[in-house]
């Protein structure tokens, strides 16, 4: 099909097959199979929302092996990892591929652990990282680190989903928050405890924190009358699952969509 001539203009072509694949990304592999012009359009956007499971195939595992770390920190701007834990033993192989991999998606702007305990990421290498969501145990690893780390700074995260075993034992402080993430200005916590209060009222005394986003609805919380507070009720659906629903376009499943339609809402009152 390469040597038939267009119908459109190749600028307007490229924009009509990479529109269609970013509004049906399940057709996507269809379209790579159109033509090596459409090929080498289209290939980028395969890689954009990348998932990493146990479950990844070793065949797609080799695949993205092969690519070079320019395309992937060019082209890899949202990344999630589930059930990824290095110090499981089992299978040496994929874990070392899986972190040649990570290793060389420096360019992403929107990280997610879901279920991961991480504690060895180069956080210092994702200097375009601006949303980070932590599920668990990788809300403990990141603590830690940081902690273990008092002069590392992540100045260009804005906005994290912290979502701990609880908050009372796992929650980031306000002090190292000002001083090892200044740039963060969004914040949400879930699994609520009671004890947490004060830590929420230091974390709201933060100039750079504009919006704080609890799941959960509590006495206590609602008596603090703070116009960056945003009280959001909890739901059962995991951060995978949301993961998926919000990289496909569902911004109703987006906390910091809903957050801001509260506050409107809010407002107009």
């Amino acid at each position: 099909m390469d040597g038939l001539s267009p119908r459109f203009p190749p600028e307007l072509e490229r924009l009509i097959f990479t529109y269609a694949a970013y509004l049906s990304p399940r057709k996507l592999g269809g379209f790579l199979l159109v033509a090596r012009r459409v090929h080498h359009w289209i290939e980028p956007l395969r890689y954009r929302d990348l998932e990493l499971t146990r479950s990844t195939s070793r065949e797609f595992l080799q695949l993205l092996s092969q690519k070079s770390p320019e395309f992937l920190s060019a082209h890899v701007s949202v990344l999630m990892l589930h059930h990824y834990t290095p110090s499981d033993t089992s299978e040496p192989a994929w874990f070392r591929r899986v972190d040649g991999i990570l290793k060389n998606c420096v360019g992403i702007i929107d990280l997610t652990f879901s279920g991961v305990s991480y504690p060895y990421i180069d956080w210092a290498s994702f200097a375009h990282l601006r949303v980070l969501n932590l599920d668990r145990s990788a809300c403990i690893s990141f603590r830690d680190m940081l902690r273990g780390a008092p002069g590392l700074t992540l100045p260009h995260i804005t906005h994290l989903e912290y979502h701990p075993y609880d908050t009372y034992h796992h929650l980031l402080g306000s002090q190292m928050v000002a001083s090892q993430l200044p740039g963060l200005t969004h914040l949400l916590l879930s699994r609520w405890k009671e004890q947490s209060l004060p830590q929420v009222r230091d974390l709201l005394l933060l100039n750079q924190i504009q919006r704080l986003v609890i799941l959960g609805v509590d006495k206590e919380l609602s008596l603090l009358e703070n116009e960056k507070l945003v009280l959001l009720p909890p739901n059962d659906m995991t951060l995978k699952e949301r993961w998926k629903l919000r990289t496909s376009g569902h911004e109703g499943y987006d906390y910091w969509v809903l957050a801001e339609n509260i506050v409107r809402s809010r407002d107009k009152v």
